[in-house]
């Protein structure tokens, strides 16, 4: 059984983010304060604070870890306007300030402040990308130098992912990488999935590329870049209706196990929508829907909207990513060049106020969190329908059984 419990971080001002190492032994805290915490899991569950300093001059709005397959670095943006590479050095002792130096800054385009980041390490080649966007969609995908340097970064594709919001509006902008390093190569860049003769090296080495969702405003957009390929192609879109729907957050479904390509996104108006990608690799075979137009289903008793399972298929963005190497997103390219893709609405469930979605390791449970100060945990039913099955308020403990849910 695994506790919901308090944790004393010990910040002087709101937590902004916060972000676990994929081996669950090391918690990253940032805060308004403008200072970022590492604790280390000790064996008791305890956590012990390895370091506290200051990283940036402003509130820090994001900060992750890398993955374990590379060289250990935390990645920090800032209303400062700064990004910053952070990497441990072990001679320092703990608690001196010094434990983490910079290694790496870059201010941000047009001097917006960043709005998000997200860091990936392939498994088959152990390269590593590091996403970035601002608060006026500006996004950038850089990669070192130097493989296994953090010291250097160099841009591998930027673009703008929709207009610039007008000056003092309220944004959505964040970007989520797929990655499952549990199971190595995920669905969505599977060979099986990459056309014969269109990457000889996805072929013999496992991979095949690399797929991207990006919150912009009031839609979540898929993009991919294939193996070889130094660009992104936009090759679908999730538009939320109404108004006052941006977008709070997004996460993948670990579905490398079952070929299935799920995502969750929260917005601001109290609703996350669970939505499975596919692609109409033949069109002639298949109903033709808009990018981005997803099948309308049936409202169940318990408040979630459903639908019944979809027919197997492969992987719709690993079909995808064979496809979108001949063509090219038409926000920078002009005309609609994408291929024709379906998004099945999984269902759609309801937690007012919601900030934050997260899946298990292996996809099967859900969290989402809110500023209602409220945990709820969500899980298929045998039926495939997705049902609330816990729930704690922030002022409560709490015990939940099965997969852990890890932040």
């Amino acid at each position: 059984m695994d506790t919901i419990r308090p944790f004393d971080h010990g910040h002087a001002d709101l937590v902004q983010a916060c972000h676990k190492s994929y081996d669950g032994r090391r918690l990253v805290t940032a805060s308004s304060d403008h200072r970022l915490k590492v604790f280390d899991r000790k064996k008791d569950g305890t956590d012990q604070l390895v370091d506290s300093w200051t990283a940036h001059d402003a509130e820090i709005i994001d900060v992750k870890w890398n993955s374990p397959l590379t060289t250990p670095l935390l990645a920090s943006i800032s209303e400062d306007t700064n990004l910053r590479i952070w990497l441990e050095d072990p001679t320092m002792p703990p608690l001196s300030g010094r434990r983490f130096r910079p290694v790496f800054s870059q201010t941000a385009p047009h001097k917006t402040p960043y709005a998000s980041l997200d860091l990936l390490t392939t498994p088959h080649d152990l390269t590593t990308y590091l996403a970035v966007i601002n608060k006026s969609g500006f996004l950038s995908v850089l990669e070192p130098v130097v493989p296994d340097d953090p010291s250097a970064w160099q841009p591998i594709d930027e673009f703008r992912v929709c207009n610039s919001p007008p000056r003092g509006e309220e944004t959505g902008f964040l970007v989520r990488f797929h990655q499952d390093v549990k199971y190595g190569p995920s669905s969505l860049v599977r060979p099986s999935n990459v056309v014969s003769g269109s990457s000889s090296r996805a072929q013999t080495t496992g991979g095949g590329g690399v797929a991207l969702a990006v919150g912009a405003m009031d839609a979540v957009k898929i993009y991919v870049m294939p193996v070889g390929a130094r660009q992104f192609s936009l090759i679908v879109q999730l538009d939320l209706p109404g108004r006052g729907s941006l977008v709070r957050d997004i996460a993948w479904a670990g579905g490398a196990a079952s070929g299935r390509d799920i995502i969750a996104c929260a917005s601001q108006e109290g609703i996350v929508r669970l939505r499975e990608i596919q692609a109409n690799e033949d069109a002639s075979s298949t109903t033709e829907r808009k990018s981005g137009e997803y099948q309308k289903a049936p409202s169940k008793s318990n408040g979630a909207t459903q639908t019944s399972k979809p027919t197997p298929t492969p992987s719709g963005i690993g079909a995808g990513l064979a496809v979108t190497s001949r063509t090219r997103s038409p926000l920078r390219a002009g005309g609609d060049s994408r291929p024709r893709y379906q998004i099945l609405e999984t269902a759609t469930l309801r937690h007012p106020q919601v900030r934050k979605v997260c899946f298990s390791p292996t996809g099967g449970a859900l969290a989402t969190a809110g500023d209602d100060g409220g945990l709820r945990i969500w899980r298929p039913s045998i039926t495939g329908e997705w049902l609330e099955f816990w729930e704690a308020s922030a002022d409560e403990e709490g015990v939940i059984g099965g997969d852990e849910i890890k932040a």
